[in-house]
């Protein structure tokens, strides 16, 4: 529906409205923060005061996950500061619901609030830790398994389901992974959870990649290609996977399924029975598909701030004028399309009317060489929009930042491109850091 929108919202660029994103000062940490109880449990909810800011301003007030992701999860941004120059902040680390359960992941977190002066220069910040701890409850009194005990990301990470006109894109689902328990009382409800590995898997940023044209016969067309990047809000820890019923003699079983998008390595399964409470757990460990390289890619630079960084990258050895599918991998091992397919595309046609939005490709030239660029985090949008009326082009152009999540984890990225007709490959390693605040 976003990119529909599109088609209505372009015509007022032709009125001049541009957004222009300032250069930030950053001040030093001359505010005082801290937090009751610096360190705690799931469950623990976490105070923070913050001392020294001006009475009755606003501060701009973000988290740091356990991986360095900034963020504005939770919806922490603007807190206004009160009459002694205080801002105080409340942090649950496990939310309930009558058919969910999730905590935070298990860490140290980061909270920093800024209190933003002219020209978006930052004039007085303040900073703090908190740590949750735990996870994952020790059971015993049952059996648990998994089977396959390592599993494989799907290899073609995404679906294409084609309904003319329309193309429905999705993740692929890896193939499943059966946990077994037994040992629980008869006919009992048995719950699952899981823990991501290393406490939780990270926040990341989707990069979009999209052109929509409208053409009205006799009339003109309007043309309008974005990169889009917008956040994954995630880095929660222990959750409930589901609930299923033992059978007669005990036994309880559940399937797990994973995308590409699921951070790699040990995935900490428990089952608890609910009247008997006893329980049991397994590790199943998550990996991803080992990639062959015979062509080359380079990153410029090779590194770059997670929020708002730009990299070019180069690279040779593919086919000549075929289309290269590229992706993305964090440092903990999430990977995503880039660009990343939309959702639904689609080529309606009957005259007069014709509207088609369609994911933008990386293609080689005639010597099969490819480039194209990379902006980090999120929220990103670039538009350029071209308008014709009556054989006049009226072009314009527009780009928005909104710091609203940095890329993901901080560490070493890795960017792989394949060919589809040569299979020509190429990876690119490049590295993202910190740098949105002084230390």
């Amino acid at each position: 529906m976003k990119k529909i929108l599109f088609v209505l919202v372009a015509l007022l660029f032709l009125l001049g409205l541009v957004a222009v994103p300032h250069a930030t000062t950053f001040a030093a940490a001359d505010a005082t923060c801290s937090s009751d109880p610096s360190s705690g449990p799931v469950g623990t909810t976490f105070v923070i005061t913050c001392w020294g800011y001006t009475p009755g301003a606003h501060v701009y007030a973000y988290l740091v996950e356990p991986a360095g992701v900034a963020t504005t999860l939770f919806g922490n941004g603007s807190i206004k500061v009160a009459e002694d120059g205080s801002v105080t902040y409340v942090q649950e680390s496990y939310f309930a619901s009558s058919f969910s359960q999730i905590s935070l992941a298990t860490g140290t977190w980061g909270f920093v609030a800024e209190e933003i002066g002219l020209a978006d220069s930052v004039i007085h910040r303040g900073e703090t830790t908190f740590s949750i701890t735990g996870g994952t409850e020790g059971v015993s009194g049952a059996a648990l398994s998994v089977s396959p005990s390592t599993l494989h990301k799907p290899i073609q990470a995404y679906d294409h389901v084609y309904i003319p006109p329309l193309a429905i894109n999705d993740l692929a689902f890896s193939d499943p992974a059966t946990i077994s328990g037994s040992g629980f009382a008869p006919n009992e409800m048995v719950s699952f959870w899981v823990e991501p590995p290393q406490g939780g898997c990270p926040s990341s940023t989707v990069h979009y990649k999209w052109n929509q044209t409208l053409v009205v016969s006799g009339v003109g067309m309007q043309t309008v290609d974005i990169s889009e990047n917008d956040p994954i809000f995630d880095s929660y820890g222990s959750q409930s996977f589901g609930t299923v019923k033992a059978s007669a003699s005990g036994d309880a079983s559940i399937q797990a399924f994973f995308t590409s998008l699921a951070c790699e390595g040990e995935w900490h399964f428990v089952a608890r029975g609910n009247a008997s409470g006893w329980g049991a757990d397994t590790v199943l460990t998550l990996v991803g598909n080992a990639v062959e390289t015979n062509a080359w890619l380079t990153a410029t630079p090779d590194s770059a701030s997670a929020l708002f960084g730009t990299i070019q990258f180069n690279g040779s050895g593919f086919g000549a004028n075929e289309h290269v599918s590229c992706w993305l991998r964090t440092p903990r091992g999430q990977v995503l399309g880039y660009p990343h397919d939309e959702f639904l595309t689609y080529n309606i046609d009957p005259p007069p009317v014709g509207i088609s939005l369609k994911n933008l490709a990386i293609r080689s030239d005639s010597a099969g060489n490819i480039a194209f660029d990379f902006v980090s985090g999120s929220q990103y949008i670039d538009i350029d929009f071209n308008l014709v009326l009556g054989g006049t082009s009226f072009p314009d152009h527009l780009t928005i930042k909104d710091p609203v999540q940095s890329e993901g984890a901080l560490g070493v990225y890795a960017m792989t491109c394949r060919g589809d007709s040569s299979g020509a490959t190429a990876i690119a390693e490049f590295t993202l850091t910190g740098g949105f605040v002084d230390p």
